[in-house]
């Protein structure tokens, strides 16, 4: 599906939606982001509709951001909610051949309440300059923090999208009496075209 980016909010060029994940690339947003997939769960063959499904991971890819330092600047943010883990892959700066990463080990449940606390084990650091001041666990406390309520959001802004698809589909299928029809005669090849998506999911 195509969009007219300057006509929505989001800023979204175009979506493709399966059984198994959705991509959507967007343009001239102000958070420079361009591009988030999303891998599901697999669902049960014989259940092509109902709750939404379970998220794996979330990626979300941003251009450079000139009025900031590139180390500094997120180049790719990953969410992989099934494994507690989240990513920050930074801009490469000049002259380096790597980019500095961030890895945060999701804290437990029982500790996502208003007294979040910081264990430096929880956080996994990659400096491309060797030079550079390593970072304070306050400065590392805040970006944890930040990157849970983006992934609250990222998740959020996925269920009105996968919302938006369903209606946006029912609703054409309703307007197109050439889609009732495929509807009512072939419901047995629909069937099969899901069922071999189910099995090619990447």
């Amino acid at each position: 599906m195509k969009f007219y980016p300057k006509a929505r909010m989001d800023g979204m060029e175009s979506i493709q939606m399966e059984p198994c994940y959705m991509t959507q690339h967007f343009k001239d947003r102000e958070d420079f982001c361009y591009h988030r997939h999303v891998i599901f769960v697999p669902r049960d063959k014989n259940i092509t509709e109902g709750p939404k499904r379970t998220v794996l991971s979330l990626s979300e890819k941003y251009h450079r951001n000139p009025t900031k330092p590139a180390d500094k600047d997120v180049a790719e943010r990953v969410f992989a909610v099934a494994e507690n883990r989240m990513t920050l892959k930074f801009h490469y700066d000049q002259g380096n051949v790597s980019a500095n990463i961030l890895e945060f080990t999701k804290p437990p449940v029982s500790e996502l309440g208003d007294r979040l606390t910081f264990n430096p084990a929880m956080v996994s650091i990659y400096q491309a300059d060797p030079r550079s001041p390593a970072m304070k666990n306050l400065q590392l406390f805040y970006i944890l923090q930040e990157l849970l309520k983006a992934e609250e959001q990222s998740l959020f802004f996925v269920r009105s999208m996968e919302d938006e698809v369903h209606v946006h589909n029912h609703d054409s299928m309703e307007k197109s009496p050439q889609g009732k029809m495929l509807i009512q005669k072939m419901p047995t090849e629909k069937a099969q075209i899901k069922s071999a998506r189910m099995e090619n999911c990447p």
